[in-house]
């Protein structure tokens, strides 16, 4: 595997792996953002969706994105050829860092930023992908409604970390997260979707602290989903549950029974 770092391939190994700086904001404030994308038989799926929703996300934390367009493109078609991607699946990361600055919360001012990009291809194993997760619901993790964070794919994981090891300590797949107000939002990594007994598919709303994923999009747009907030009583109604992100698609969930 190699990382495509701000214009140069840089191959891992571990005699010479790559190299980004311990002052870098990503690093030491999860200060930056990032997407990931499926690409099959070396086509990226949806990268401009990807790319808009980067720049997006970016401009939340008024963080600079150093690339065009065009030029991210190829160095995503750059790291599918240089490591050998092209066929069947692969996962395309794409990691944005504001960059080295020096001690303190406050950043740069956006002309002063050294952003840092990454972009890592690796192989993506489709073959579980129809079988069902088995997940929870946490009742240690809430996501904040209030945050801006929440709406966007910010380098800051912590709490769908924490939601799955507690899902993990069940012997569960996944975590459904609830807000403060005890409102559904999502799994630890995608979209909630549930089917309700007449057939609806069903999915909360982004102002109830969900982010903006691209599947979710897609399917609000082509009609197939319709946003609504849910609570937990629902979930135990529904006819089934999903979740929807860009690498599984749509994939069934099954909700643990509570201990």
């Amino acid at each position: 595997m190699s990382f495509w770092i701000n214009g140069i391939i840089q191959p891992d190994t571990p005699q010479a792996p790559p190299f980004i700086s311990p002052s870098d904001r990503g690093f030491t404030l999860g200060d930056g953002v990032f997407t990931t994308l499926r690409s099959d038989s070396g086509t990226p799926q949806n990268l401009d969706k990807h790319l808009m929703r980067l720049r997006r996300h970016a401009a939340v934390l008024g963080v600079r994105v150093p690339y065009s367009d065009t030029d991210i493109t190829k160095a995503v078609e750059q790291c599918l050829t240089h490591d050998g991607f092209l066929a069947p699946s692969a996962v395309i990361r794409i990691t944005l860092s504001r960059g080295v600055a020096k001690r303190g919360l406050l950043p740069p001012a956006e002309k002063d930023q050294n952003p840092i990009m990454v972009i890592q291809a690796s192989a993506l194993d489709t073959s579980a992908f129809e079988s069902p997760l088995k997940t929870i619901i946490s009742r240690t993790i809430r996501r904040n409604e209030g945050s801006a964070l929440s709406l966007i794919k910010s380098l800051n994981y912590g709490d769908a970390i924490l939601a799955r090891m507690e899902a993990a300590e069940q012997d569960c797949d996944e975590a459904i997260m609830l807000n403060n107000k005890g409102a559904v939002t999502c799994a630890t990594i995608g979209t909630l979707i549930m089917r309700t007994q007449d057939g609806r598919l069903v999915t909360p709303p982004l102002h109830d602290g969900v982010m903006d994923g691209i599947t979710r999009g897609e399917l609000i747009a082509n009609g197939t989903l319709i946003e609504a907030s849910l609570t937990e009583e629902d979930l135990h109604r529904a006819k089934a549950l999903y979740i929807a992100n860009s690498l599984m698609g749509m994939r069934p969930l099954i909700l643990a029974k509570a201990a």
